[in-house]
């Protein structure tokens, strides 16, 4: 069946366009863009031919010609869509921060863990290990955001003034997975030894919900550390 507003004399603007889609990665948003304005300038390079005097065929044929190899083409495309990789990891788990806080504080709340004026890991109801695990995870939680928010600037607007963006952005991107999925780690691992050690300390929903959120964020932080590498 013809796919609405197909013109057979666009055949070779389209198995052009489709060819560099088979084997442009990125997030689908980026790549529909690309694609987008490529084909609005074949179109427009196949209507300057038509004006020359060729055919539509041929002038769709000489279009393409001229843009060169499909995987070439697809290539020079990388660095923007592997920046747009990294923005997208990065702005999730930036948003995600205040969700997996806020289910942790609420744990903290609700459970049995001793007095409040002190700090965490100096709770009465506290594992041993606080003391250790949670300054450093502290750390990098604020490593992770710094890396993440820098993902976010290097694929935004600096792009223009950044010759090296998409590095930037992709490793910054990484890093941020790292550090974070390293705070959601730790925080399971203490939970899991807070289990182990006095149960009956723990309000078991709030706590339950917290593990959730940062066992999902754990998910997605994986991803984050692998997708930039090979968009």
């Amino acid at each position: 069946m013809t796919e609405p507003g197909f013109e057979p004399r666009l055949r070779p603007v389209d198995d052009y366009r489709a060819r560099i889609a088979a084997v442009m990665p990125g997030p689908a948003r980026a790549r529909a863009a690309i694609l987008t304005e490529l084909r609005a300038g074949l179109l427009d390079a196949t209507e300057a031919h038509t004006q020359a005097g060729l055919t539509s065929s041929a002038a769709a044929e000489a279009a393409t010609g001229e843009f060169g190899d499909p995987i070439q083409v697809a290539a020079s495309f990388r660095p923007e869509l592997r920046a747009a990789t990294a923005r997208r990891f990065a702005v999730v788990l930036l948003a995600s921060t205040p969700v997996v806080v806020l289910a942790w504080t609420a744990a903290a709340i609700g459970s049995h863990l001793g007095a409040r004026h002190a700090l965490p890991w100096q709770w009465d109801g506290a594992s041993p290990g606080w003391h250790i695990a949670l300054p450093v995870a502290a750390a990098a939680f604020v490593a992770g955001i710094c890396a993440a928010t820098a993902a976010v600037a290097a694929s935004g607007r600096l792009t223009r003034w950044l010759p090296n963006y998409a590095r930037i952005a992709s490793t910054s991107a990484i890093a941020a997975g790292i550090a974070i999925g390293a705070v959601d780690l730790t925080l399971l691992l203490l939970l899991t030894h807070q289990i182990a050690r006095a149960p009956a300390t723990l309000d078991t929903t709030p706590v339950t919900i917290a593990a959730l959120a940062s066992t999902a964020r754990l998910a997605f932080a994986q991803q984050s550390i692998r997708r930039p590498r090979t968009a």
